[in-house]
């Protein structure tokens, strides 16, 4: 069946489906059904694909405007990329939209030489929906955007927050082979930190610590070890939320 109402191209990576599905239906909903949101996947989730990717080709020829919701992770998706320059060489409103934890100051050539927004900032939000509302030709929804905001905010927290843990603690197990331990009869192990990592290290800690799931203690400092030259040695003890912690992990 055609769609005549006007297109809203969004641009996502396929890891980011759930926060862009949130998105697309309170659009829709907000403008009363007056648009309609094309919400694409990239390339390594699609199977096979022509069918897909003429889809999506058809979308970003009929677009009135084109978002790029963005996440660290979809920075690494080179499809990303050409659908936004699909949008700009159209010479729509081409917009990317940051969440999850990616600052527009950490945005790459060419996506750094326009101005983008943030998914979690109200006026930022308000100013995309102006820019929505001149695309497609209507008035601005009077919608609470503080509400909005501060949904996007929890669920991109807790994305950014699961994809961290789990990154990390594939790296520290690595490291250190007793990392498991922690979760079956020890309540405090030690580990070791590459001198190297010690930077990230302290922003997993505080991750960590802000959401209870650990207490991260610095035990000193060793030298020659089986993580390099030089290492940070730190003590893991359980947190009163270490059982979020597991099962963020699945164990």
């Amino acid at each position: 069946m055609q769609n005549n109402k006007p297109i809203i191209f969004v641009s996502h990576a396929a890891v980011d489906s759930g926060i862009a599905g949130v998105f697309k239906s309170d659009v829709e909903q907000n403008f009363l059904g007056l648009c309609s949101l094309f919400v694409s996947s990239d390339l390594d989730s699609i199977q096979g694909g022509f069918e897909w990717i003429q889809r999506i080709k058809e979308n970003l020829s009929n677009a009135v405007i084109s978002i790029g919701l963005y996440s660290p992770v979809a920075l690494t998706r080179p499809w990303i990329y050409t659908e936004f320059g699909a949008g700009w060489i159209r010479d729509i409103p081409t917009i990317t939209l940051c969440h999850s934890g990616l600052q527009k100051n950490q945005l790459p050539v060419p996506l750094s030489h326009f101005q983008a927004l943030d998914l979690t900032d109200e006026l930022h939000l308000k100013h995309l929906y102006e820019q929505i509302t001149e695309a497609i030709n209507c008035q601005l929804p009077n919608i609470d955007f503080s509400a909005e905001v501060n949904k996007y905010r929890e669920i991109t927290e807790t994305q950014r927050v699961q994809r961290m843990i789990h990154g990390w603690f594939t790296q520290l197990k690595n490291w250190n082979p007793d990392l498991d331990s922690l979760f079956d009869d020890k309540e405090v192990i030690e580990i070791l930190i590459p001198a190297q990592a010690d930077a990230d290290f302290l922003n997993f800690k505080q991750d960590v610590e802000q959401s209870e799931f650990l207490i991260v203690e610095q035990a000193g400092m060793a030298m020659g070890t089986r993580v390099g030259a030089q290492a940070s040695v730190w003590n893991l003890r359980r947190g009163v939320k270490f059982d979020v912690l597991k099962s963020l992990l699945n164990i």
